[in-house]
């Protein structure tokens, strides 16, 4: 493989994985849904995986989203997705 395509793949990758951090309250985050798709697992797999370790994560490894926090993510979510895919606005 050529250096160039070695740095092409390089670079998706690392744009595949900035894309996975949201901020919320100033902080970086990848959700447990994004985390369990990079790792091609289901939630429950990552989440038990997760609370199986604890030990080995720090302390603000994990965040828990009040519920307009969570609204506020589906919210950013769909709109990211109309933005990107026109196509799934749906008119009623």
């Amino acid at each position: 493989m050529e250096e160039k395509d070695f740095r092409n793949i390089i670079m998706m990758i690392q744009n595949k994985l900035d894309n996975l951090f949201i901020c919320i309250n100033d902080k970086q985050v990848v959700l447990d849904i994004d985390a369990a798709k990079l790792f091609g697992v289901g939630i429950d797999t990552v989440n038990k995986a997760i609370n199986n370790n604890l030990e080995r994560f720090p302390s603000d490894f994990l965040i828990t989203l009040t519920d307009s926090e969570k609204q506020e993510v589906v919210t950013k979510w769909q709109l990211s997705l109309i933005a990107t895919k026109p196509e799934t606005l749906r008119l009623r």
